[in-house]
């Protein structure tokens, strides 16, 4: 599965812009406001699937404390979160009076995805008429923010493939929607800044040791090279794991070093089609269009890229009843 478009409204950095067309390899221009933006319109269109997706994307926009967890209802998808802070998300969006952000991603389908909804064609005839208008699947995603700034209630507003709609409300939606939003859900994800060369290691383990996991490892070792070190993670001081490169202390080839074997990480060990870097490694296009490719989609964000979203001014809006203070108490609907 891969995104092949991108429309993004409401975000101060990109209030309407989009981007069409897209292949495997995305090289964008940047780092830039409005890159950025768009790489939040992604994350937040996943992150509506699944709560820990949520909440690294309520960590990455700053909106919590160090040692704050986020109140998150809903189930079985994420319908609001809250926190402390009343500050922090005024920055995020394009209009405070109007703190709607809305995400409408263009989907191609790859086989295990279309091989889910075929199979479900002869319990849902809709579904083979739709797959027969085409393999692409749209899903619009939007989000509200309270007037207090710290709530925001989340919404799949549309989910269609090829030009057939399917209702998305937990009362009407189809019974097969939600295994397919769920199996949307870990599709997508980006690199964390934050993460320490701790956690990376510790992943690293976790794969080396695991009893499905250790060919992912082996593919990590090796993503480096033959320009970098063969990665390898170690027992160090008081058994915490340590990242080594050629054997000695990764820390010796330097902090982007350290900062690519988490990239390698995150493409090899966190089992995801899609990754989006604030890198121009080679290795990055290897993973998706090499013999031995483990992602679908790279967004490569670096100078030499050539892509930016097309940004269009909003038309002017009209005046909308005042928005709460607080969002409405969550009704959980069976699905």
């Amino acid at each position: 599965m891969f995104i092949t478009a991108i429309h993004a409204r409401g975000f101060r950095d990109l209030p309407d812009g989009r981007i069409d067309g897209l292949d495997r390899v995305v090289d964008l221009q940047g780092p830039a406001p409005a890159v950025t933006a768009l790489g939040d319109a992604i994350e937040l269109a996943f992150a509506a699937l699944s709560e820990p997706g949520l909440t690294r994307l309520l960590r990455r926009w700053g909106l919590l404390a160090d040692d704050e967890t986020p109140g998150l209802t809903g189930t079985p998808l994420p319908e609001q979160a809250s926190w402390t802070d009343t500050e922090t998300a005024r920055a995020i969006v394009a209009d405070p009076g109007a703190p709607n952000l809305r995400v409408d991603l263009t989907l191609a389908l790859d086989p295990p995805l279309y091989g889910l909804l075929r199979a479900e064609a002869g319990r849902d005839p809709r579904v083979g008429t739709a797959l027969g208008q085409g393999s692409e699947l749209t899903l619009s995603v939007g989000a509200l923010f309270t007037t207090t700034f710290d709530t925001l209630a989340l919404t799949v507003h549309e989910l269609r493939i090829g030009d057939a709609a399917f209702p998305t409300r937990a009362a009407d939606r189809p019974h097969w929607m939600l295994r397919l939003l769920r199996a949307l859900s870990t599709r997508f994800r980006r690199q964390d800044p934050g993460r320490s060369a701790a956690q990376t290691a510790a992943s690293a383990r976790k794969a080396m040791l695991g009893q499905t996991t250790h060919a992912a490892y082996e593919a990590w070792t090796q993503a480096l090279q033959p320009e970098g070190p063969q990665l390898r993670v170690a027992d160090g001081p008081g058994g915490r794991p340590l990242l080594l490169g050629d054997d000695l202390p990764l820390r010796r080839h330097g902090a982007r070093a350290v900062q690519d074997a988490d990239l390698a990480a995150l493409v090899h060990l966190s089992d995801t089609d899609i990754v989006w870097a604030e890198s121009d490694r080679a290795w990055l296009a290897d993973a998706v269009t090499g013999d031995a490719s483990v992602l679908e989609q790279v967004f490569r964000v670096h100078a030499g890229g050539t892509l930016q979203p097309e940004t269009a001014t909003p038309a002017p809006r009209s005046p909308t009843r005042t928005l709460p203070t607080t969002l409405r108490e969550t009704r959980l609907e069976p699905s």
